[in-house]
C-alpha cells in the first residue's frame, strides 16, 4: 500500500483558496446567514466565532443595524490568511471588524496550535491542538460589554453548546449557529431556558431569537 504524499506547497494554497472561494460562495450567493442578518437590532454588536478568514465578518459589517463585528479565529495560519483577506475589503467595512486570533469557550485558558497547522475550516479545536503557538481561549461572559447589545453567529465544528454554557445570555437578542446532531437537543433546551425563541431548525442550522 502506498504512503499518501504531501500536497506542494502551491497545490495546498490552490485547495485552501477553493476552500474560501466555495464558503465566499455558500455566505455572499446562497446567503445562508441572511435571515439571521435580518433580524439583528439596531447598533448590535455581532460576536462571530469560528470566523475562519474574516468571510462571514465581512458579511454581517455590511448590515446597517451591525455596529461592529468581533470575529475570533484560533488557528494561526487561517488567522494570518484571514488578515489578509481582510486587508483587501473596503475600509468602511474593515473599521467595523475586530477580528482575533483566538478561540471561545466556557472558561479562560489557553490553548497550543502549530503555527503551520492549516485543518480544512471543518476541524474541531480538541483535533488542531499540540504543541505549538499558544492561542488565548475566552468567554462570552468576558466579551459582553454593559449596555451592549449582540448577536451571535457560531460554528465551531461541535464545540458550540462548550460555546453557550454557563454563560450569561441576557445581552443577545438573536443566535445563529451550527451543531452536531448529538449535541441539538441540548443546545435547545439552554436556548429556550435563557429566554429565547427558537425559529427554525434544519440543515445543521439553529436560529433563536430572543422573545
Amino acid at each position: 500500500m502506498r504512503e499518501p504524499l504531501e500536497l506542494p506547497h502551491r497545490l495546498l494554497e490552490i485547495s485552501r483558496d477553493l476552500k474560501l472561494y466555495g464558503m465566499m460562495h455558500e455566505i455572499f450567493i446562497h446567503q445562508q446567514y441572511y435571515y439571521f442578518a435580518r433580524g439583528i437590532k439596531p447598533k448590535s454588536v455581532v460576536v462571530d466565532i469560528g470566523a475562519f478568514m474574516g468571510e462571514t465578518a465581512i458579511y454581517f459589517s455590511q448590515f446597517e443595524n451591525v455596529s461592529a463585528v468581533i470575529a475570533f479565529e484560533p488557528i494561526p495560519a487561517t488567522y494570518e490568511r484571514g488578515l489578509h483577506v481582510l486587508s483587501t475589503t473596503i475600509p468602511e467595512l474593515r473599521k467595523k471588524i475586530n477580528y482575533r486570533n483566538a478561540a471561545v469557550r466556557d472558561s479562560e485558558g489557553s490553548v497550543h496550535i502549530p503555527k503551520n497547522y492549516t485543518g480544512s475550516g471543518d476541524t474541531a479545536l480538541n483535533k488542531a491542538e499540540g504543541e505549538g503557538q499558544k492561542v488565548p481561549v475566552t468567554t462570552l461572559n468576558k466579551i459582553f460589554r454593559p449596555g451592549k447589545r449582540y448577536a451571535l453567529k457560531i460554528d465551531c465544528e461541535g464545540d458550540e453548546l462548550l460555546v453557550l454554557r454557563k454563560q450569561n445570555l441576557s445581552q443577545v437578542d438573536r443566535i445563529v449557529l451550527e451543531h452536531s446532531e448529538n449535541t441539538k437537543g441540548s443546545i435547545i433546551t439552554l436556548l429556550k431556558e435563557a429566554g429565547f425563541d427558537i425559529i427554525s431548525s434544519h440543515q445543521n442550522l439553529i436560529l433563536a431569537s430572543r422573545k
